[in-house]
Parts: structure tokens; sequence; C-alpha cells
């Protein structure tokens, strides 16, 4: 019995220390719902995601942070904000990365537009 205390006290904490360190990564990014651990914003997204974040960006603003699972996306949602970004930020958004689907074909990701990496040959 005093193993299955250790253990859930155990899991609590850590679930508790991931939590508070999302929220000090979250600081650095821009306004958005909290979401629940390990789902995100996946509920809050709802069925219809083009309302559902039009909604977001009407509470939150322009740049909006959400969690899908466990992965981050900010949403821009102005079409000024997207122009800055894609103008002015280009160099900072422009990693990419390849998909193993991609790469573990016929390996013609080196020389495609759409993976290729920014640079002289891009």
């Amino acid at each position: 019995m005093e193993h299955l205390v250790i253990i859930v006290s155990s899991f609590f904490f850590l679930i508790s220390i991931r939590y508070l360190l999302g929220l000090y990564a979250r600081a650095k990014l821009p306004p958005g719902p909290i979401g629940f651990p390990f789902l995100g914003n996946l509920l809050q997204i709802g069925p219809k995601p083009h309302k559902s974040l039009a909604n977001l960006a009407k509470q939150y603003g322009p740049l909006v942070t959400i969690q899908l699972g466990c992965d981050t996306s900010v949403v821009v949602s102005s079409s000024e904000m997207a122009r800055e970004i894609l103008q002015k930020h280009d160099a900072d958004f422009c990693g990419k990365s390849v998909p193993d689907a991609v790469a573990g074909g016929l390996q013609n990701h080196d020389v495609s537009v759409t993976w290729i990496s920014a640079g002289d040959q891009w």
C-alpha cells in the first residue's frame, strides 16, 4: 500500500512540475488559452476549427498560442500580421523538418522546393 501512495504522489509531482515548466515557456509566447495536460486545446477547437480560431483571435488578438496535443502552435489570424511575419521575420520561421515518410522514400527531398532548406539553392 505504501508503494502505491509513493507512485501516485510522484506521478502528481511530475505532472505539476511539467505544468509549471509549461507556464514558464508560455511566458515567451503570444497569449492564448491554457490547455489540458496531454490534450492541449484540442477540446476547445471542436469540429469547426476556423470558427473556434476566429473566436480565439477576437479574445486574444491576431497572434494566438494554442497547444495541439503536445505540440505548441502559434496561429496568425490577420493579414497584416502574416505579412509582417513572412516578410520581415522569414529567416526565423524557415526551419522546417522533413517528415520520415518523405525522407525515407526516393530521397528526392534534397532537391524539392517544398522540403529544401532556405538558402542560396532555394
